[in-house]
């Protein structure tokens, strides 16, 4: 099945091994399917990635409780 058609993109670790310029190049993708499908999933280590994006980012530690919303990252 397809991402439009489940109306969401799931990535797990999209950044590894991608030198600067492409980390920049895949942001930007990132925003442009967010106006295509209704969600787009990002698991990563890489806080930074959305950093001055309107992403909602939220902070997963391993056996802690409840996740954080991260909203420094996401203004």
């Amino acid at each position: 099945l397809g991402a439009e058609r489940l109306g969401i993109f799931i990535l797990d670790e999209p950044t590894v091994h991608l030198d600067p310029e492409n980390r920049s190049r895949l942001s930007h993708l990132f925003t442009s399917l967010a106006q295509t499908i209704n969600q787009v999933l990002v698991i990563t280590h890489d806080e930074e990635l959305f950093t001055g994006t309107d992403a909602h980012v939220y902070k997963f530690s391993r056996n802690t409780g409840e996740p954080t919303r991260v909203v420094e990252l996401s203004q």
